[in-house]
């Protein structure tokens, strides 16, 4: 049976990897990668073999961000002048949650708070 799409639900240093080596449509957890070297090998494999590529931006989704958007678009809230956005770390907010797994790991993880939980109220906020 022939694959149309893949899905790439790996930790973040070997989302490159995977992408790049598809050759399919591909969804993938976020983020794209975790150095400019790679994203730029990523966008031009995408280019290049013309499959579709997709972060998995799931926030984006949620009822609560679609509706906003709505009612943005739609006027019906007036100009908007100040906007905040709240992220959340898991375990109350305790530095060791992730303790003695790959997200614990720069390495691995990429980049730390911003490039992995932060990005959910950054695209939400844009």
């Amino acid at each position: 049976m022939a694959l149309d799409a893949v899905l790439v639900c790996v930790p973040n240093h070997l989302h490159a990897p995977a992408v790049l080596a598809a050759d399919k449509h591909i969804l993938s957890e976020k983020p794209l990668c975790i150095t400019l070297e790679e994203a730029d090998r990523i966008v031009e494999a995408v280019r290049r073999s013309g499959v579709t590529y997709m972060a998995g931006h799931n926030q984006l989704f949620m009822p609560a961000a679609r509706e906003a958007r709505r009612l943005l678009e739609a006027g019906a809230i007036g100009a908007v002048r100040w906007i905040r956005s709240v992220g959340f770390l898991p375990g109350g907010g305790r530095g060791d949650f992730f303790k003695g797994t790959w997200r614990a790991d720069l390495r691995c993880q990429g980049g730390g708070e911003l490039i992995d939980g932060g990005f959910h109220p950054t695209y939400r906020l844009l």
